[in-house]
């Protein structure tokens, strides 16, 4: 199959109802009219539609029949793949439209993929991508229009041993066992095939559908101890500042009134020479309420019974 890739948007001329809705599931699950929307706010914010669904779908086609799955699969509306199971769907909550991510890949990310069009890549918690490439597998929980296998990262319907790479990219941090989904990344690598794991340490609660493991960086390395590895670094998107700048955010989100401009006064010297045992006593500390100190907690206390 000849190398292709996809712009998954398109600007809009003639509105499509369908397609626009597929492209902002806000609009749908407000139950708004497409027209109506697009004309009063739409327009203005730049939103765009789907690209016809049934180039996508013949690109899919293709790009399936080269891969080997070890079991059945329904078929989403999309064409997707789906071997999601009915507990699995129930266990996570999963509403119609789910508010998946849509973040771009890195540069260096695009460029390994148009620099190897011969490869297959395994994209394990895609989301929604806005560029469709015809070497990339992408799976999700939810049949984006994007989405080629609609299944769980610790459950991968794959045969053994048929990608030359896999991404998981943000997305162990919100798997049940991660430990899981890593053996499974590493079973349906090819011998010498490569990986690319993104997976958060100090970052606040977040994403969908939940949040369950952070890892440092020797615990990302342990996962994958069996392997060869080259480099475990933080990148540019992973440097401290976006945490600092996230759990600051956070807190003042969580305030009001004069906690919240205390909070806004501190400097990073009043923070420095202070007992955090001190400032917990202020109101910005006091005032914060435990759901959003969830979010941005140090730690949790865990008490539990056995049960009978």
């Amino acid at each position: 199959m000849a190398y292709q890739e996809i712009a998954m948007l398109e600007p809009i001329g003639a509105l499509d109802h369908e397609r626009y809705l597929a492209a902002n599931p806000d609009v749908r699950l407000a139950g708004l009219d497409p027209a109506v929307h697009y004309e009063l706010h739409g327009h203005s914010e730049g939103r765009r539609q789907v690209v016809d669904p049934a180039r996508v779908m013949a690109l899919r086609e293709e790009k399936l029949s080269r891969v080997r799955f070890n079991r059945s699969c329904a078929r989403a509306a999309t064409g997707a793949f789906d071997v999601l199971s009915a507990g699995a769907r129930a266990s996570f909550k999963l509403p119609e439209y789910p508010p998946v991510a849509e973040n771009d890949y890195a540069p260096e990310l695009v460029d390994m993929i148009r620099g190897n069009p011969d490869s297959l890549f395994l994209d394990v918690g895609a989301g929604f991508r806005h560029v469709y490439y015809s070497n990339v597998v992408n799976a999700e929980i939810w049949a984006a229009p994007s989405t080629d296998v609609v299944c769980l990262g610790e459950d991968l319907p794959f045969e053994d041993g048929q990608f030359d790479h896999v991404f998981c990219l943000a997305v162990l941090e919100h798997t049940k066992r991660p430990w899981i989904a890593a053996q499974e990344i590493m079973r349906v690598l090819k011998p010498g095939g490569t990986i690319r794991i993104d997976w958060p340490f100090l970052q606040p609660i977040h994403g969908y559908p939940h949040h369950y493991y952070n890892a440092t960086p020797m615990g990302l390395m342990s996962m994958f101890e069996d392997m060869d590895v080259q480099s475990a670094r933080v990148r540019p998107w992973q440097h401290p500042i976006f945490t600092l700048s996230w759990f600051l955010n956070e807190w003042a989100t969580g305030l009001q009134g004069a906690a919240l401009e205390s909070l806004k006064s501190l400097t990073v010297q009043n923070i420095l020479d202070a007992n955090p045992e001190v400032l917990l006593r202020h109101p910005f500390c006091q005032e914060l309420g435990a759901a959003r100190q969830e979010i941005i907690a140090a730690g949790t206390t865990l008490i539990a019974t056995k049960r009978a």
